[in-house]
């Protein structure tokens, strides 16, 4: 996000009903998209209408609620706002996007108004389409659509194997691999065609299905709120027909009436689920760790996408690793996560026992607990493998490691649409079998960094440190 017109935002924050913010975004070029709102009480000069124009890199579209009315875009007539945004229409040669319908519904006067406008670069004009939705989905501005040409209308989810359907015989059959085949002088040329009969042999013995995106279920959502919601756009589509006072009221009575059947069944699916609640139910279901906000991009982090054979040797290192690392002790024994016969219990028992020898010494005890925040994405990769040569691990093994963590690409993907890659340069691969045991080289040199009067534990990413006196 990027402010893009100081100036003009110095102007908007006079009044705390204006807001403006600009986003650059990727297309079939860099665009830039600011969207503001004008109050129509507020005083807008020209020139700060222009310095906004002026200070937006091209090519750029400007949304919002302008609060202005032309007969340029179909009002019945000019007002002083209006004639700004033709001045500026006109000096910078720009493009107005919209027709003839009403974006905003004036309740009192019954009325529809064309308030909120698109106004482009005329190099976006001819790949930009504009269009008005008929529902105002209980607000008064209707939603406004701008899609550009290059757009396939949502996002395309590529279809996925249906493997509950699969020919398991066929695909033995189809798969044949020959010695040949693998027996290459190139490893690349050989995996690429090892991949590439197994491939084939899938298309033909396993079913595709079409994958969608994941919509989010309604459990207060039944057959009576579908009939009182149909029945209010139903009355609203006659309403926008024939605008009088009788098929408004006709319509704010559907309207509370599907407001009404809404909330009586949220209020009975609420009960409903209280209800089932037993002894019994296990905290996990009650307490599910809530999702992220999906609109952030701190949200997200990279997965590890690697190949089955990479992860078969993943599963080898990993097993040859955690047993050098146990049998030299190389593992702090206060590190309690992701490790063979330990748990958070061993960490509990400690530091209880810690809290019973102050009370026997009559002494104070101070213990501070520690959640590093994305630690496996913040992890120092050449942190890793120092310790791991502290620790004497020398040859092929820290070479692997080393191949592992420091050369990562990762695309972002939606649908069929993938970004450029960008390089991690910092991290240990999520989802991915030998981060856990690297993560644990690096943070268990923390304890050993901890003065004598203070204890510390470890369980992951979680420290805690403790001292008396």
């Amino acid at each position: 996000m990027r402010s893009t017109s100081r100036n003009f935002l110095e102007v908007l924050s006079q009044n705390k009903d204006t807001s403006a913010v600009a986003v650059r975004i990727h297309s079939t070029s860099l665009i830039t998209v600011y969207c503001l709102y004008l109050p129509p009480n507020t005083v807008i000069h020209q020139h700060d209408l222009n310095n906004l124009v002026d200070q937006l890199p091209i090519p750029f579209v400007i949304l919002g609620d302008f609060n202005g009315h032309s007969t340029l875009w179909g009002s019945v007539k000019t007002n002083p706002r209006g004639r700004q945004i033709e001045q500026v229409l006109s000096d910078h040669c720009l493009c107005l996007l919209n027709h003839e319908e009403p974006t905003y519904f004036h309740e009192p006067t019954r009325s529809f108004h064309k308030l909120d406008l698109a106004i482009c670069s005329p190099s976006l004009f001819p790949d930009l389409n504009l269009s008005v939705e008929k529902d105002l989905y209980n607000s008064d501005h209707f939603p406004v659509i701008l899609s550009h040409d290059s757009d396939t209308g949502g996002k395309i989810f590529p279809p996925t194997y249906s493997y509950s359907r699969a020919d398991c015989a066929l695909f033995t059959q189809l798969a044949v691999i020959p010695d040949a085949m693998v027996k290459t002088e190139s490893v690349d040329t050989a995996v690429q065609e090892v991949t590439n009969v197994l491939i084939a042999a899938a298309d033909l013995s396993i079913p595709k299905v079409s994958s969608h995106s994941f919509q989010r279920y309604k459990p207060w959502w039944n057959t009576d709120c579908q009939t009182a919601y149909k029945n209010q756009r139903k009355l609203w589509g006659i309403f926008r027909r024939y605008p009088n006072t009788e098929n408004l009221l006709t319509f704010k009575k559907a309207k509370a009436n599907a407001r009404r059947v809404r909330c009586q069944s949220q209020r009975q699916s609420w009960i409903r689920y209280v209800s089932s609640l037993t002894p019994s139910t296990s905290s996990k279901q009650l307490w599910r760790k809530p999702d992220k906000v999906a609109t952030d991009p701190l949200s997200y982090r990279p997965i590890a996408l690697t190949s089955c054979f990479c992860k078969t040797f993943e599963r080898m290192v990993n097993t040859r690793l955690v047993y050098v690392l146990e049998k030299e002790k190389c593992i702090s024994p206060l590190q309690s996560g992701f490790r063979k016969s330990r748990s958070t219990l061993d960490n509990l028992v400690f530091l209880e026992s810690q809290i019973r020898d102050a009370f026997v010494r009559r002494n104070h005890l101070v213990s501070l607990f520690f959640d590093i925040e994305k630690a496996y994405d913040q992890t120092w990769c050449y942190g890793i493998l120092r310790n791991m040569h502290d620790f004497g691990l020398r040859g092929n093994l820290p070479i692997f490691i080393f191949n592992f963590l420091v050369v990562r690409y990762f695309p972002v993907r939606i649908g069929h649409s993938s970004s450029h890659k960008f390089i991690q340069d910092q991290g240990v691969p999520q989802c991915s079998v030998l981060s856990v045991t690297l993560f644990n080289i690096h943070m268990s040199s923390i304890l050993g960094h901890l003065p004598p009067s203070v204890r510390g534990m470890l369980y992951v990413a979680d420290l805690q440190v403790s001292c008396q006196g």
